[in-house]
């Protein structure tokens, strides 16, 4: 869901978002439940890309950058 907010509400990239969206649960003290990690939906996206063969290699690549903008 936070891949089509930047694109309809602001100017903020998705990484951007969704790195504030972490501070905001952090600030609050909520708990980490409300965090979402974005590597569950990762195997889903790539399927819908249509990579073939190679989509579980895909989705394993792709797991690391989604920690790297969820630490920012």
């Amino acid at each position: 869901m936070l891949v089509k907010i930047p694109d309809s509400v602001t100017s903020s990239s998705t990484f951007v978002l969704g790195a504030t969206y972490l501070q905001l649960i952090q600030a609050f003290h909520l708990p980490r439940a409300y965090a979402i990690d974005p590597a569950h939906y990762i195997a889903g996206f790539a399927a819908l890309l249509e990579f073939g063969d190679e989509t579980p290699k895909v989705a394993h690549d792709a797991v690391p950058s989604t920690q790297t903008a969820v630490e920012v």
